[in-house]
């Protein structure tokens, strides 16, 4: 891994926080593997987010192993992100959403 998860504070108020962490695929693919990109800003649905983290190769998108997944965002973000409720998306017993307006940026 790369950088960092998302600390507690990045996902305790709906929209606070526009922090990313990548896959480990995403992060070959698009950024050649270059640890600078902790710190870069990418474009999700028209705005940027601060990339944090890029998970380890051998991480499992758990509970959906079988759907690849190159970003993640706090759970706070849905409602910028699809327009649910994040209290709502919060505590929903599985909670996903695939979102394909990723931009480098």
């Amino acid at each position: 891994m790369v950088g960092r998860i998302f600390r507690p504070d990045e996902d305790s108020v709906p929209g606070g926080h526009r922090v990313v962490i990548l896959s480990h695929q995403l992060w070959r693919r698009e950024f050649a593997g270059d640890t600078a990109v902790i710190g870069r800003q990418i474009t999700l649905s028209d705005a940027l987010y601060t990339v944090v983290g890029v998970l380890p190769d051998d991480f499992v998108d758990f509970p959906f192993p079988a759907q690849e997944t190159d970003v993640w965002v706090p759970v706070m973000m849905a409602s910028e992100i699809i327009g649910v409720d994040v209290l709502e998306a919060r505590t929903a017993r599985a909670c996903t959403w695939r979102s394909h307006a990723y931009a480098k940026g």
